[in-house]
C-alpha cells in the first residue's frame, strides 16, 4: 500500500490520498519519523529515503521537494507500508538492505576497475594497429563499438552507485548530442 502526502515544511498535511488525514501533522501520524531530518535532507539533496518501523509495520518514506528551485518548497511524501520482516518472516530489514547496498557498491567498484583495464588494453591495441598500418586502423569501427560498450558498462555502474548514494546522481553532466547520434547510427548499422 502506498500513500501520497503533500506536506508543508512545518509538517502539516495539506493533501493526502487518504482524505481523513488532511490537516494532520506528519509527526502525529508517524511518531517514529523525524520529519525535520527529512526536510533538511531534501534541502541538501532534493530527495530523501528513510525506512522506519512502527508497531510491526515497516514504512518506506520517499520525500521530494515540490519545487526543486525553492529551498522552502512544500514536500511530496510517498509512504509505502509492509509488514516488518521480523514479524512476518518475509521481506528485508533495513540492515539487510544496507548490507546489500555495500556489496553492490563493492561490486560496482570492481567493475570500474575491470572496465579501466579493458579500456587501457583497447587503447594500446589502437596505438599498435595505427603504427603497424601506416596511420590506418583497419579495425577502427570495431574498436569504437568496444569503447562504446565499455562506456555503457561504466555508466551502468555509475547508476548503480547512484541508487545506493542518491547524491551521486544529482550531479549534472553535459550531453554530447553528436556522440549520442553516432552511437545510434552504429547500432542501426549492426542490425543490417
Amino acid at each position: 500500500m502506498k500513500d501520497l502526502l503533500h506536506v508543508q515544511r512545518d509538517g502539516k498535511v495539506l493533501y493526502a490520498s487518504d482524505p481523513s488525514i488532511n490537516g494532520s501533522k506528519v509527526e502525529a501520524l508517524y511518531p517514529e519519523l523525524n520529519f525535520g531530518d527529512i526536510a533538511a535532507e531534501v534541502n541538501r539533496l532534493g530527495k530523501c529515503f528513510q525506512i522506519v518501523e512502527c508497531e510491526g509495520v515497516e514504512h518506506l518514506f520517499e520525500a521530494r521537494a515540490l519545487d526543486v528551485l525553492s529551498s522552502d518548497s512544500d514536500l511530496v511524501l510517498f509512504v509505502s507500508k509492509k509488514e516488518a520482516a521480523n514479524s512476518s518472516g518475509a521481506g528485508l530489514s533495513s540492515a539487510e538492505l544496507e548490507a546489500i547496498g555495500k556489496i553492490a557498491g563493492r561490486i560496482g567498484h570492481d567493475f570500474n576497475n575491470l572496465f579501466g583495464s579493458i579500456r587501457g588494453c583497447v587503447d594500446l591495441m589502437k596505438y599498435k594497429l595505427v603504427r603497424e598500418n601506416d596511420g590506418e586502423n583497419p579495425y577502427e569501427r570495431q574498436m569504437r563499438i568496444i569503447d562504446s560498450a565499455i562506456q555503457k558498462g561504466v555508466d551502468l555502474t555509475f547508476r548503480l552507485r547512484g541508487f545506493l548514494r542518491p547524491e551521486v546522481l544529482n550531479q549534472t553532466r553535459r550531453l554530447n548530442l553528436e556522440q549520442c547520434l553516432e552511437s545510434c547510427v552504429e547500432i542501426f548499422k549492426q542490425k543490417q
